[in-house]
């Protein structure tokens, strides 16, 4: 076989006639190789030792498998050995060592079997053809399709994530917009039921729920009643109609923590046992109630959601519900703030008008004290007028003490006889029960004991050293009813006489007191001592009855 050292032309020229491959084959080739009729390597290899390093004792008759990854060469000479016996054309592929890449590289070969005129085989001719590259290259590719079609999909998805972010974004707009008009239309609102029945309802449609009802808390009772309500019926309602936080509710443990409770499953929950029956009558299996706490960290009652089927509220619920909660409670405090302000606004109202009718009362009292004054006895007017003002004063200011209610009969006589009290001593005795009359009784009764005290220091018991003074009262009961009886009873004083004319004292004693407390009241002028009694019905006198 001629010597091929430097590419012989002979292999050429036959690969050219047989189909002139010449060109094709160096120009797609990594690696021109020939070998015998036997398919081994006896002539020089200069592109195969270029390409692989081997020297040519190395890659000699078969020794050229050795530049094959281990575990290809078995699969490659079974082709070879195939294609040699059968003469057929050669393919194989696997991994083959590159010199100038130190690495094992992908290759495919293909050999073709040079015949005589005869057809028979007298060599062989083939080429291997480097390709890492295209599989890099194609690796490549399918990665950067993988990579590219990953960040599709993140695409997608981060779409679909923002679309679902905005959509959740205009949800919570729109629920935000609807807490301002509900808030601007609870501003217009001054009576609760309506103001939280409107609450309620907007709730319980931003939450999902399929019930609900507000409560509110009664701190003197330590107890939650209901104050509205959506979708219950009466059974419900008159079982949950007060609750405590004795009760195993969700309201009651809220309550009882001062926290919002969610029971997903009040079927499943076992301190929920009593009242599962009730709850399935009622048609909910969740309920969730959050505490409506005021300003000052007070409880002012409770917004409770319901739900047909076990439910665990988003977060995005709750936090919503945490606003319209706020909105109820601040609705329920300035209602209440505005009612106490009404409350006040009638009583200073009922005041006033109480004020004037005294005032009027008062005006005409000591109009009546100064007429008869002047007419009883001119020359003493201004003493006496002083006087009996300064009577009417300590009544009055009994009655302001005690807020208007009355004054206790024993501190009306007391006042009346304190100026004579060190200069009596124990011969004044005052003895009665205790008990609370009208103001208008207060003032007559003061207005007859200073007229009773000031005649027995100038004429009567007090006027003498032995004289003395009784002044007793107490309810008694006959056929008219419950009375009220009251006596001064002087003696050991000068006898008494009845005045040659009638003076304001008698006036006040036998016609103005027994006008003003519908009694009879008799003044008896005896020689052992004057004395007066008064008798009237019950409930002239006593504070329950009317201080006009």
């Amino acid at each position: 076989m001629p010597d091929r050292g430097a590419l012989n032309t002979k292999p050429i020229q036959l690969l050219a006639a047989a189909g002139r491959l010449n060109d094709l084959l160096f120009a797609s080739a990594s690696i021109v190789w020939w070998a015998n009729d036997a398919g081994e390597f006896v002539e020089e290899q200069p592109h195969w030792a270029a390409y692989t390093g081997q020297s040519r004792d190395e890659y000699r008759g078969s020794g050229w498998i050795t530049a094959i990854h281990p575990d290809d060469r078995g699969a490659i000479v079974a082709d070879w050995a195939s294609a040699v016996a059968s003469g057929s054309p050669y393919f194989t592929q696997g991994r083959i060592w590159s010199a100038k890449h130190n690495a094992y590289r992908a290759f495919q070969t293909r050999g073709i079997a040079i015949r005589n005129e005869a057809a028979e085989v007298k060599e062989w001719l083939g080429a291997v053809i480097d390709l890492q590259d295209t599989i890099d290259i194609r690796t490549l590719l399918a990665r950067t399709q993988e990579d590219l079609a990953g960040s599709l999909s993140s695409l997608r998805m981060s779409e679909a994530r923002l679309r679902e972010q905005d959509q959740q974004l205009e949800r919570e707009a729109a629920a935000l917009r609807q807490l301002n008009r509900l808030a601007s239309r609870l501003w217009q609102t001054r009576e609760l039921a309506p103001g939280l029945d409107e609450i309620l309802r907007v709730t319980t449609g931003v939450v999902s729920a399929d019930k609900g009802n507000i409560q509110l808390f009664d701190s003197t009772r330590g107890a939650l009643t209901i104050a509205a309500q959506h979708g219950f019926n009466q059974d419900f309602l008159e079982r949950f109609a007060e609750m405590t936080v004795a009760d195993c509710s969700a309201c009651a443990r809220a309550l009882q923590s001062g926290k919002r409770i969610i029971i997903a499953d009040v079927q499943a929950d076992a301190d929920y046992a009593s009242i599962r029956a009730t709850a399935a009558a009622a048609g909910y299996r969740a309920v969730q109630s959050t505490p409506l706490i005021g300003h000052d960290g007070s409880v002012l009652g409770m917004l409770s959601t319901h739900y047909a089927n076990p439910y665990q509220p988003t977060v995005r619920e709750l936090a919503l519900l945490d606003m319209y909660c706020r909105l109820a409670a601040n609705f329920i405090m300035r209602v209440r703030m505005e009612n106490e302000q009404k409350q006040r606004e009638e009583q200073v109202r009922l005041l006033l008008r109480e004020v004037n009718h005294r005032s009027k009362n008062m005006l005409a009292v000591v109009q009546s004290i100064a007429r008869h004054s002047m007419r009883s006895n001119p020359g003493s007017f201004i003493g006496d007028f002083e006087k009996r003002l300064q009577s009417l004063a300590r009544s009055q200011d009994l009655v302001v003490n005690n807020d208007w209610k009355g004054a206790l009969i024993e501190d009306v006589v007391r006042t009346q006889l304190a100026h004579v009290a060190n200069r009596a001593g124990d011969r004044m005795v005052i003895d009665g029960e205790r008990i609370l009359i009208t103001p208008a009784a207060a003032q007559t009764l003061s207005m007859a004991v200073h007229e009773l005290v000031t005649n027995a220091t100038k004429y009567g018991a007090l006027s003498a050293p032995a004289g003395s003074v009784r002044v007793s009262w107490a309810f008694l009961h006959n056929d008219a009813g419950k009375q009220f009886r009251f006596a001064w009873v002087e003696q050991g004083g000068p006898p008494a006489k009845r005045p040659s004319r009638r003076g304001f004292g008698s006036t006040v004693l036998e016609t103005i007191t027994a006008r003003a407390l519908g009694a009879s009241a008799v003044l008896d002028y005896r020689p052992e001592g004057l004395t007066w009694h008064l008798n009237c019905p019950a409930n002239r006198i006593t504070a329950n009855a009317s201080s006009s």
